[in-house]
């Protein structure tokens, strides 16, 4: 299984966030392992809960796409662990370049 590593710096309401969506879909609907590591603003994409499931993350995240969230973006904009959903991961950036730095791994951007 070939493995990529999606990155975003986007918020939550710009359009490349969306297009990245589609494109972490597509590549795992292929039969991809995909991450998408969110750096900056789209570190809110992880904060963001809706109780219809109206949130454009969680169809994605029902496709099994995982994300990263950079701990030190996340601390900036005033969230902290806490305030993450369950499936994100808080990541440093040594645990960030190590994973794009894996053997293996595609590294795109969506900035």
């Amino acid at each position: 299984m070939e493995s990529t590593l999606l990155v975003l710096t986007a918020s939550p309401e710009q359009p490349r966030t969306a297009s990245c969506l589609r494109v972490a879909r597509t590549l795992r609907q292929a039969g991809n392992d995909v991450q998408v590591l969110l750096l900056q603003d789209a570190v809110l994409l992880a904060t963001q809960r809706s109780a219809g499931g109206g949130n454009p993350l969680e169809q994605v995240l029902r496709e099994g796409i995982r994300f990263l969230v950079l701990e030190d973006d996340l601390r900036l904009r005033g969230f902290g662990k806490d305030d993450l959903r369950d499936s994100a991961q808080l990541v440093t950036y040594r645990m960030a370049i190590r994973r794009m730095a894996e053997a293996g791994t595609g590294v795109k951007g969506c900035f």
